[in-house]
């Protein structure tokens, strides 16, 4: 019964997490590149996104050839060509990272990894 309780919850963190994100940019254009970092991973001892927050992000959009999303920190491979050459950004670049509960929006690549430190 606690489990169950626990994945409960954990699924309506997960929800709003992403509803914050919908809320923020609810029609962005297409494609749309979301560069993301600070996620968590758990919910007590529940997994969050188990497919992972970028499959969220296409879920809330219902797109999965329009919306692209990238992990900033441990940088992808698509990250660290991005900071290399700004010219390999994503289409329509976002930039967000989850902090104090909330997802806030950055002005850059750059600007995003520098806030998840070392």
């Amino acid at each position: 019964m606690l489990h169950n309780d626990q994945w409960r919850e954990a699924g309506d963190a997960a929800r709003t997490i992403l509803g914050q994100v919908r809320q923020m940019f609810p029609d962005p254009p297409r494609p749309a590149t979301f560069y993301y970092a600070g996620e968590p991973a758990q919910y007590r001892s529940v997994y969050l996104f188990n497919t992972g927050f970028d499959s969220g992000l296409r879920l809330i959009y219902r797109d999965w050839e329009g919306v692209q999303a990238y992990k900033a920190s441990p940088p992808s491979p698509e990250v660290a060509a991005a900071l290399a050459d700004p010219s390999k950004l994503g289409l329509n670049p976002i930039f967000i990272r989850y902090e104090n509960s909330q997802i806030v929006q950055y002005s850059s690549l750059a600007a995003l990894v520098e806030a998840e430190g070392p």
